[in-house]
């Protein structure tokens, strides 16, 4: 699943996993309504991914952990 990277306020970086960009851009126009467009531009999809992300499902709405101590 592609992982995304993208900024808000400015030099705040925020993680996400989405199924598909499509999700991703659902997400931050719901997330960010007032300055969607801003938010968007800082978007990337990134091969690395930490640990404390968020997943979105086919909607783009996250999708909470069943328990933090499994693997994902």
């Amino acid at each position: 699943m592609p992982k995304y990277r993208y900024e808000f306020p400015p030099r705040t970086a925020h993680f996400v996993e989405a199924p598909r960009p499509q999700a991703m851009v659902r997400y931050l126009k719901r997330r960010y309504p007032h300055n969607y467009d801003d938010v968007l531009a800082t978007l990337v999809e990134i091969p690395r991914f930490p640990e404390f992300v968020v997943r979105l499902d086919e909607t783009g709405r996250p999708v909470r952990r069943t328990d933090p101590t499994q693997p994902r």
